[in-house]
């Protein structure tokens, strides 16, 4: 799967000039992940190629960003909350992190999408 949206397209028209939280090296394999979790919002109404909207790359670049801030928070093991003290430390559960995650994505696609009918799950003409 081709992503909606390359690294120059992620620094220079959705961060445009302020620092990257996806490494360039990474941001390939996220923004595929991105591009294939804004297709299941779209229901296909965005057609791979030279013509996908700038909404649409930048719901791309900004899910790729949550994405990859949700893979280094695993790196945490889904530490909740910690005290040294008489040690306490509370862990969420991967259903959990996994709806957080979702509902993320979710509010993000339908900022950048609902208002272009690109979410619409009907019959376009007839």
């Amino acid at each position: 799967m081709t992503a909606w949206a390359d690294y120059s397209y992620y620094l220079e028209n959705y961060l445009m000039g302020k620092s990257p939280t996806v490494a360039s090296e990474d941001f390939p394999f996220y923004a595929a992940r991105a591009t294939a979790s804004v297709k299941h919002y779209t229901f296909d109404n965005i057609i791979d190629g030279a013509n996908v909207p700038d909404e649409a790359k930048r719901a791309v670049c900004a899910v790729a960003e949550v994405l990859s801030g949700f893979d280094k928070a695993l790196s945490g093991i889904g530490v909740t909350s910690e005290k040294t003290g008489d040690l306490s430390v509370t862990y969420a559960s991967g259903s959990e992190r996994e709806r957080e995650l979702n509902a993320a994505i979710r509010r993000i696609v339908y900022m950048y999408l609902a208002s272009g009918g690109y979410l619409y799950s009907g019959v376009m003409s007839c």
